[in-house]
């Protein structure tokens, strides 16, 4: 079991994986949630509002 010890690699990998696979059982698997293409897109504005939260506590 190489895959026990890999720390903050193995995280990020299984959280990878695991939101890989839920994309895919959304757009093509038997879910009550449809997600579709044309309806993912970004408004400037609020991405803007996102960077300036999440960047905030390294301005200082």
């Amino acid at each position: 079991m190489q895959y026990v010890n890999m720390g903050i690699q193995g995280v990020a990998l299984v959280t990878i994986i695991s939101q890989v696979s839920t994309a895919i059982i959304f757009t093509k698997g038997k879910s009550n949630l449809k997600l579709h293409k044309n309806n993912l897109k970004l408004e400037a504005t609020i991405v803007k509002s996102i960077f300036v939260i999440g960047t905030e506590p390294y301005a200082i």
